[in-house]
């Protein structure tokens, strides 16, 4: 389901701090209202094996209305085929206006013979005149690697059921002079050789969209949270709070307050209790000091 969510209001300490969430949002493809950000390109391969709907495959398959796009809901995919669908974003805060916190995540499934069939991830910041890949380290930005993280985007082999993966933005306003209310596209491609092995293909759910700036009174401006392992499963370490910890507000990718808690005794927490998914964290030391950063728990 689409969940568009405009913003959080909540309390830290003595300040009340508006958080907005201008364009976050999960492409579950449960609905039609993910026909507004979905095309399937039938212009370049009028034979595009993309399909929406329960899969029903050797590996692939789930209950009747559970659905996701894949390779084709029933057949294995083909040989000699450049199949893509794009994903439509107009831009918020993160990827437009001064430039804030901007990913693209999901849950994805692959199944194919060899690895020169896989799948790929590429960004357009000008609507679809230029693409750039997205999925690899392909740039340099201030003699640094852009985008600024990317986790697990082998889209090729086999996995291991569902995993996630997540693409890290943060840097596209500098590079690409994205405003608010200009088009990006992502586009997501799955390409097969001459050689078939009735493999299941590629699958992607739950596609979230987090682009976000986030302001309070006085336009205060969050520091930069670290933390380490991120991703992780369990405990999570804060590595540069300087002072004590006053609050913590763990906020999820569709913008609901998950966990909250004051007084934290020490620079860790345990996170095992989450699912997986990408998450936003908010802390507050008792020296006044709003930090942020963004968390995935696998």
């Amino acid at each position: 389901m689409n969940k568009i969510v405009w913003f959080v209001l909540f309390s830290i300490s003595n300040l009340n701090l508006i958080a907005q969430w201008d364009c976050i949002y999960t492409i579950d493809f449960e609905n039609d209202q993910d026909s507004i950000h979905i095309t399937i390109d039938t212009i370049s391969n009028p034979s595009n094996i993309w399909q929406i709907g329960a899969p029903q495959k050797s590996i692939f398959s789930s209950l009747p209305g559970e659905n996701s796009i894949v390779t084709d809901t029933l057949n294995p995919y083909p040989a000699n085929d450049t199949s893509s669908f794009i994903v439509k974003h107009v831009a918020c805060e993160g990827i437009g206006g001064s430039g804030g916190m901007c990913s693209i995540s999901g849950m994805y499934q692959v199944d194919t013979d060899s690895l020169n069939d896989f799948g790929k991830i590429e960004f357009s910041p000008d609507n679809g005149v230029n693409w750039v890949l997205i999925s690899q380290d392909t740039l340099l930005y201030n003699s640094a690697p852009w985008p600024t993280f990317i986790y697990n985007c082998k889209f090729t082999g086999t996995s291991a059921g569902q995993e996630l993966f997540e693409i890290d933005l943060g840097l596209t306003y500098e590079i690409f002079n994205i405003t608010t209310g200009d088009t990006v596209l992502f586009k997501f491609t799955f390409i097969s050789d001459n050689v078939s092995e009735l493999r299941d293909g590629l699958l992607f759910d739950e596609l979230v969209i987090f682009d976000m700036s986030a302001w309070g009174v006085n336009e205060i401006n969050f520091a930069a949270l670290e933390m380490y392992p991120n991703p992780s499963s369990s405990i999570v370490n804060f590595t540069n709070i300087n002072g004590n910890i006053q609050s913590v507000r763990i906020i999820s990718s569709d913008g609901t307050l998950v966990y909250q808690q004051e007084s934290l005794l020490d620079n860790s927490l345990d996170i095992e209790f989450l699912k997986s998914g990408v998450y936003q964290i908010f802390i507050e030391t008792y020296e006044g000091k709003v930090m942020v950063g963004r968390l995935m728990k696998i």
